[in-house]
Order: C-alpha cells, then sequence, then structure tokens
C-alpha cells in the first residue's frame, strides 16, 4: 500500500540558493513515514506509549536534483518486507508535480520491546496492514559502510537539549547536521549520502566529531568515549 502526501516545505527549510535542505528532506521522509503508520494501525507514540517502539538504523538517499523554493512536493511511501527478520525497510520518492524524481531514499527499521531492551522479530502480521511490496523497487548501494582506518582531524561535540527527542536520543535528523558542522560549511550539492545508526547520543555525552575526506566526498564518524555512535557517508 503506498501512502502519499503533499508538502509545502517553510521558507527556512531553504539554504541561500532557494535549494531544499538536507536536514528537511530527512524530516519530510520521516513525517511521511510517520503519517502512514497510523493507516496501518501502527501510530508511532500510540506504540511507544504501549511499551514497543520503532528505531531506525540507517538512511539511505540518493538525490538526482533538490528541490528549488515555491515547489510543491509529492512524497509518496511503502513498507517493504519478504520474510520475518529482525529488520524491516520502508522507501519513498520525492517528486515534483510533473512526476519527475527527485529523490529516492529507504530506511533501515528495527522493534525494541522497551521493557526488556530487547530487539522484537517482524512478523508477516505485523506488517500485514501495510501491504508491503515484497522488495525495493529502486536498485540503492547497500554495501557495508565501513570506519576509516584513519581521520583527518576531529574536534569535540556537545550535544544540546534541543537535539534529544521523544526516546531521549539525539533525533536521526540532527546527525546530518552534525556531520556538515564537521565539514565546516554550509550546503553544497551532493549527490547522496547514507547514515548508520549503531548507538544513540544522549543529553550531555561528550562526543567527538571525526572526519576522513574522499576524492567522491567525505566520511564523517560521531563517537562517544572512542565508540562509534554514527558513521555518515558524504557522496558530492
Amino acid at each position: 500500500m503506498k501512502f502519499s502526501k503533499v508538502y509545502e516545505p517553510r521558507i527556512s527549510e531553504y539554504d541561500k540558493n532557494g535549494n531544499l535542505s538536507v536536514k528537511s528532506i530527512i524530516g519530510i521522509l520521516e513525517d511521511a513515514g510517520a503519517k502512514h503508520s497510523p493507516f496501518a494501525g501502527n501510530d508511532i507514540l500510540e506504540c511507544r506509549l504501549n511499551g514497543h517502539t520503532w528505531i531506525l538504523v540507517e538512511w539511505n538517499v540518493e538525490i538526482n536534483r533538490l528541490p528549488k523554493n515555491n515547489q510543491k512536493l509529492l512524497v509518496e511511501t511503502w513498507a517493504v518486507f519478504k520474510k520475518p527478520e529482525i529488520i524491516t525497510s520502508r522507501e519513498f520518492e520525492i517528486k515534483d508535480e510533473q512526476g519527475n524524481v527527485f529523490i529516492h531514499a529507504c530506511e533501515r527499521l528495527v522493534y525494541e520491546d522497551l521493557q526488556n531492551g530487547k530487539l522484537v522479530r517482524i512478523t508477516s502480521e505485523m506488517m500485514g496492514n501495510y501491504n508491503p511490496e515484497p522488495e525495493l523497487q529502486h536498485e540503492f548501494r547497500f554495501a557495508k559502510l565501513k570506519e576509516p582506518a584513519v581521520y583527518d582531524r576531529e574536534k569535540p561535540l556537545a550535544v544540546r537539549i534541543t537535539d534529544i527527542d521523544f526516546n531521549d536520543h539525539v533525533h536521526n535528523t540532527v546527525y546530518f547536521d552534525y556531520a556538515l558542522d564537521m565539514l565546516e560549511k554550509t550546503q553544497e550539492f551532493i549527490s547522496g549520502f547514507r547514515i548508520l545508526y549503531k548507538k544513540p547520543l544522549m543529553y550531555k555525552d561528550t562526543a567527538t566529531l571525526k572526519i576522513a575526506n574522499t576524492d567522491g566526498g567525505c566520511t564523517v564518524g560521531i563517537y562517544k568515549e572512542d565508540v562509534l555512535c554514527t558513521l555518515v557517508e558524504i557522496k558530492k
């Protein structure tokens, strides 16, 4: 079952060149998924109140071109499920009014029992109301993300209270901002990015940002006491 929603982003979500910011793209994708879930009887906040929560473990986003200011955006999303597993996927497309695709995206999620802190195997019964697709419709690159052997530089990161979400973790959209902060420049065009979430950061955590530059972009590692929390790969 595909779910679609039209978005008209606010002026604050665009950069000085009139391009939609990457943080806003992630936010729109996240919101579309959250708006779809209640139609499948799986409202995210109600789910948490009942002792379970969906946890995002990876974003894979490919950008054909960035939406411009004053363009209406059609976002389509659908669940992807083939067999019972610990992890499941959701796919997205962001289009213009003529159906031209700006962005292909995929997120991977796990389902956690908050009482015992363990992951729950995702079953056909849990996914049934989504009428999921058996396979991804776009061919994404899912080679394993690896930590760079050597980083070029690093700096400390102060986690702000405003970075925290309803799971008491740094919200997933904020990690890309951390990566941009490590680049020390405002947004420039990128062709895609991946974000791998391994361990959550929380308020007052002592964290470190590290960057390794490559010919095709860069990789930013976000660490807490030398333990990798998040890996952000940016492709130019």
